[in-house]
């Protein structure tokens, strides 16, 4: 299973993961400091992460035509039915806020709807309806 940190947090918390057998780890030496202590799971007794990083923009230049350096570049009518987002909150709506260069304030529902909201509009545009 590879769940992302919230839901390993809600597993842990739930009682539903048992603790890693660290013998069976040798390469648990390898994580970096930054990954070693998360706050869902102190010493990473249930969790290990298989990869790092951040939600970003997939693209071929060839077919936009040009080079997409934010967020808001996918709101382009020249693109429309052709973009496609996670379902996943924490992912699209996060990145549609930092295109609209919000700071993402933990628990600030306000924020998730205003990224929501921009993300319907588009959709209802590129189906030909009105936002």
């Amino acid at each position: 299973m590879a769940p992302t940190d919230w839901m390993a947090a809600r597993w842990i918390d739930l009682g539903y993961a048992t603790p890693i057998d660290k013998k069976n780890v040798p390469n648990e030496k390898n994580l970096q400091d930054s990954l070693k202590h998360p706050p869902f799971d102190k010493n990473r007794d249930f969790t290990l992460p298989w990869q790092s990083g951040i939600t970003g923009i997939g693209y071929n230049p060839k077919k936009t035509g040009r080079k997409l350096t934010s967020v808001n570049d996918l709101f382009d009518p020249k693109f429309k039915g052709r973009v496609s987002m996670f379902s996943e909150w924490r992912d699209s709506a996060g990145l549609v806020l930092l295109g609209l260069l919000t700071v993402i304030v933990l628990g600030t529902i306000a924020l998730v709807v205003l990224a929501w909201r921009v993300i319907r509009g588009w959709y209802r545009l590129s189906q030909g309806k009105a936002p």
